[in-house]
Parts: structure tokens; sequence; C-alpha cells
């Protein structure tokens, strides 16, 4: 598997990055921060410091922090399924 860059991002393990989510029509989602604990088909769920928070992935964008200290912004459409599928989906991109 190719390293972790902004563009490989979509292929790669997502749990143990942090990210921080935007979105401008869910402000109760837009302000949270933390580090990734799970993935399910349409869910992220992101530790903030306190506690789990559920974050649907078709609701947002997400901006991950890359461990080169770089940041992607992916949108949580592009990411919906199951993670173990999401590297035959962008497979060649």
């Amino acid at each position: 598997m190719p390293p972790l860059t902004q563009r490989s991002l979509g292929r790669h393990e997502l749990i143990g990055l942090q990210v921080a989510v935007e979105s401008d029509q869910c402000v109760e989602y837009s302000r949270i921060t933390g580090r990734v604990i799970d993935e399910t088909k349409n869910m992220l769920v992101v530790f903030d410091g306190r506690r789990k928070r559920r974050i649907p992935k078709g609701a947002v964008a997400f901006r991950f922090t890359l461990p080169d200290n770089s940041t992607c912004l992916l949108e949580g459409k592009t990411i919906i399924g199951r993670p173990e599928d999401r590297v035959k989906k962008f497979r060649g991109k």
C-alpha cells in the first residue's frame, strides 16, 4: 500500500488520525475535533478528549491531519461504505 498522503488518504485506515469536522449545514458537528477511534459504514467515531462523538459521514466534510502534519479535506460522502471496501473503491485514483 502506498504511503499515507493527501492523494492516497481514501485508501488508508482512518483510525488513529486527528480530525476536525467541517460543516456549513450541521453546526453541532462543525466544532468537533479529536482522534478517530472507530469507523463504520456510515459513521466515524471521534474521541474529543472527553467523550466519543458519532459523526455521520454523509453530512459533513473532514479535515484530517496526516503524520507529516499536513492537512487534507475529504468529503464524507466519498468515504461512505465499509472501511475494507474503500480500498477497492479508490484503487487507481
